[in-house]
C-alpha cells in the first residue's frame, strides 16, 4: 500500500501518552469483508482493564482534496493517544505503524491485511491473530512491545523494485 511510503504522518509520540494511556481503539469492519464476530470481540474487551473506544478510518461524509491532510491529521491524533489498536482494517493497521502505536491486526476475507503485513513482519509493532479466540494472547504480546517510531525507509527497496517492474512492463507494450 502506497500509504507506507509516506513520512508526513509520523510525529513524535509523547512519552506521557505511552506511559499513561489506557485507551484501546477498536476499528473493526461492519461489512462482508469481516472475518470475525465483532460482538464477541467487544464483549471480551468490555471486561478488560482498558478504556475501549470504537474508532473508524471511514468517514460518513465527502472529504474534499483541500481537506484531506487535516482529516488525516485528526485520525492520526486520535491514534497516537491510544495504548494500542485492534483492527481488521488495512489502513488502520498502516496508520498505527506510521504513528508508532502497537496494533493487533486480524486478517479480513480479502487477505489485504495479511498481504501488507508480509511487508511489515519485521516491524515489532504489529501482532497478527487469526480469530477472536486469540485476542487475549495477542493483547499480552502488545503489552510487551516497546514503542518505536516507524522507519519506512526499510520499505523503500520494495517500492523501488515495484516502480522498476512497472516501467519495464510499460516499455514492453
Amino acid at each position: 500500500d502506497m500509504a507506507l511510503y509516506t513520512n508526513f504522518l509520523v510525529k513524535e509520540k509523547s512519552i506521557e501518552n505511552i506511559k499513561f494511556s489506557n485507551d484501546v481503539l477498536v476499528c473493526l469492519r461492519n461489512d462482508i469483508e469481516t472475518a470475525i464476530d465483532k460482538q464477541h470481540v467487544m464483549k471480551y474487551l468490555k471486561d478488560s482493564k482498558f478504556n475501549i473506544k470504537e474508532f473508524t478510518t471511514v468517514k460518513p461524509y465527502r472529504i474534499y482534496l483541500k481537506n484531506r491532510v487535516s482529516e488525516l491529521d485528526k485520525i492520526c491524533e486520535e491514534i497516537k493517544k491510544a495504548r494500542f489498536i485492534i483492527t481488521d482494517r488495512l489502513h488502520a493497521m498502516i496508520l498505527a505503524v506510521l504513528n508508532g502505536v502497537p496494533c493487533l491486526a486480524i486478517d479480513n476475507k480479502t487477505g489485504k491485511v495479511i498481504g501488507v503485513y508480509d511487508w511489515l513482519k519485521n516491524n515489532s509493532m504489529v501482532v497478527i491473530i487469526n480469530n477472536e479466540a486469540e485476542i487475549e494472547e495477542g493483547m499480552k504480546k502488545l503489552m510487551n512491545i516497546k514503542y518505536k517510531k516507524s522507519d519506512n525507509f526499510i520499505l523503500k527497496k520494495y517500492f523501488d523494485d515495484m516502480a522498476k517492474n512497472i516501467r519495464k512492463d510499460l516499455n514492453n507494450e
